[in-house]
């Protein structure tokens, strides 16, 4: 009798492993779980040029979901307070385009160079794109 479960327990092992392993390996089971997708930028880098001291401009980074599943941005960083950056927090599916405005405060004289670090389920994420110009007097 013990022989007996002992067979079968092992048939239960050996079954669990092979099924494991194909479903470790097998690229349906990877479609079905995994929802990382592809984020294309029109222009990664924008330069405001010279723009007036303590004046707001804003610009747009419009970027596509070029990939298979729905994009969604979790979370957007800047590398400092006087860039601010604003995003939909709606999934974008497939194929669609969307922006992302992005705020600087140009407190300090002369030049600049911010980054905004896009976290999404991207697989190149965190995405960077990049501002800069050149803070100087009003006239």
């Amino acid at each position: 009798m013990k022989i007996k479960y002992f067979v079968v327990l092992l048939l239960v092992f050996i079954g669990s492993f092979f099924l494991s392993y194909f479903l470790k390996n097998s690229e349906i089971v990877q479609k079905l779980f995994n929802s990382n997708t592809t984020i294309k930028f029109n222009k990664p880098t924008f330069d405001f040029g010279d723009i007036p001291a303590e004046k707001e401009v804003v610009t747009c980074f419009v970027y596509k979901n070029i990939g298979e599943h729905a994009l969604k941005i979790k979370n957007i960083q800047s590398s400092c307070g006087c860039t601010i950056p604003k995003w939909s927090r709606e999934k974008l599916r497939q194929g669609k385009k969307d922006s992302i405005m992005v705020m600087y405060d140009a407190e300090t004289y002369g030049y600049f160079s911010k980054a905004i670090y896009i976290f999404s389920n991207a697989e190149s994420s965190p995405d960077a794109l990049y501002i800069e110009g050149n803070v100087v007097e009003k006239k």
